[in-house]
């Protein structure tokens, strides 16, 4: 976890003020791919804690089975 969070502080200034002030654009996210089980969800956590950004984890599964209606809900509340 150290190299991990090390490696999130190292990119933090892209996020910043400052970066946005001199017209750096921001990252507009990140996507973690990876069998279950391999720490993505917690490794997303993790980093948007580091950065003091919200999160929200989409499970696929859920997208998968649950159509349109869940997919409005998400978006609600990414959007509240």
């Amino acid at each position: 976890m150290d190299r991990i969070r090390e490696g999130i502080k190292g990119i933090k200034k892209d996020y910043t003020n400052e970066a946005r002030l001199q017209g750096i654009p921001l990252p507009k996210g990140w996507l973690l791919v990876g069998p279950p089980g391999t720490g993505k969800t917690f490794v997303s956590k993790f980093c948007a804690s580091i950065l003091e950004f919200p999160m929200i984890a989409v499970d696929t599964g859920a997208i998968a089975s649950g159509g349109a209606s869940y997919l409005r809900r998400l978006i609600d509340r990414i959007e509240a």
